[in-house]
């Protein structure tokens, strides 16, 4: 279902050249309040393996597992030098109007909000480096689809929702990601100027499918409406490999659904979708077992069920629930196990037991075998 692309960025707001990175175009997500009413870490993206993971903080607080995955402590010279994890490079860089990380604090500095009580969260939380700056990648494989997350968070009593981190889309610099409507943007505090609301951050995830050994995109602060160099912060950041991604718009067979060009977050995606309708695809299953499925989907309903059939036998149920927007793409699991391998036809059923019509969007699904984070 096509509705008007809301976007939280602001154009215009930023005076550094108009300038083309040398990378991929990164599809950054709506950025999610991390706390959710519970004190846990499932905000924490896992799908995929991790390539790398990375806590900033001025002091050494160790290797620290959130939801599975490890991050490693890293200063700023070592940022900026580089931190390497299985054969990929972390490096922040000035970015391309000479902007440059202006420092690093932690990691009790900025504070975790409501997730106070969780010494692990607390030392990624309260740690960060500030400052407008490129973040760059290197010794990636090309043609290999990968996740970046973004952790922003200043949960100080004197912050507020004007504290935001705009992010380049990957081929632009931020002022012109923004003026194109690609930008990534995250709010560092989620409470009301003055008054009541939850002080932790966002968490972002972009997409992208590296065409280069290399993938960089820029970083930039924001308060109340203008250019703020101290608000552009990172407080943790991981790079995921993705599993290989079937678009939605690829499929065999369908009944009912729509395809809606250039709609999704990596490329085109599904939408129109009622109850009883379906799509078959075509997927290779490397053998036998137990396998995890991903959906990117959004939905402004109260959103429906997603069954997956092979040999017509329902194998997993993935649940999308209401997403507030119908370009708000989140990911959403099921687990499901194929008896047989090889080259084969799934077909997703898309049903709801409360919703006769637009039960969400599409964008994409992986699958893949459940490894160790």
């Amino acid at each position: 279902m096509t509705h008007t692309k809301s976007s939280r960025a602001i154009a215009g707001l930023f005076l550094a050249l108009t300038a083309l990175l040398p990378g991929a175009l990164i599809a950054w997500q709506p950025s999610v309040d991390m706390y959710q009413g519970a004190t846990n870490t499932d905000f924490i993206f896992t799908t995929g393996t991790t390539v790398l993971a990375v806590n900033p903080s001025a002091t050494d607080n160790g290797t620290i597992i959130l939801n599975g995955v490890n991050f490693l402590h890293a200063d700023l010279p070592a940022l900026q030098s580089g931190v390497t994890a299985n054969g990929v490079t972390l490096r922040l860089g000035p970015d391309s109007a000479g902007g440059a990380i202006s420092g690093l604090s932690g990691p009790s500095t900025f504070g975790d909000g409501s997730f106070d009580g969780d010494p692990d969260l607390a030392n990624v939380l309260g740690g960060a480096t500030y400052g407008h700056a490129s973040v760059t990648f290197s010794g990636l494989t090309v043609g290999k689809s990968y996740a970046i997350q973004i952790l922003a968070n200043d949960a100080r009593s004197s912050r507020h929702l004007g504290y935001k981190m705009n992010l380049s889309d990957g081929t632009r610099n931020v002022s012109s990601s923004m003026t194109n409507g690609t930008a990534g943007q995250a709010d560092l505090n989620n409470s009301i100027d003055g008054g009541a609301g939850e002080e932790s951050g966002d968490s972002i995830l972009g997409i992208f499918t590296a065409d280069s050994t290399t993938q960089t995109f820029e970083i930039a602060g924001e308060l109340n409406g203008g250019v703020n160099p101290g608000r552009a912060q990172i407080n943790a950041i991981q790079l995921r490999e993705l599993p290989n991604i079937i678009e939605a718009e690829n499929f065999t067979a369908m009944s009912g659904v729509v395809v809606e060009p250039d709609k999704g977050a990596t490329s085109d995606s599904i939408g129109y979708i009622d109850n009883g309708d379906w799509a078959d695809y075509l997927v290779n299953v490397p053998e036998p077992g137990d396998y995890r499925f991903t959906f990117s989907a959004a939905t402004n309903t109260n959103g429906g069920n997603i069954e997956i059939v092979s040999n017509g036998i329902t194998i997993g149920t993935a649940t999308i629930p209401k997403t507030s927007g119908w370009d708000n793409w989140q990911p959403f699991t099921a687990d499901a196990s194929f008896s047989t391998a090889g080259p084969q036809t799934i077909r997703l059923n898309f049903v709801s037991a409360t919703n006769t019509s637009a039960l969400y969007n599409i964008d994409w699904f992986s699958f893949e075998l459940p490894t160790p984070i």
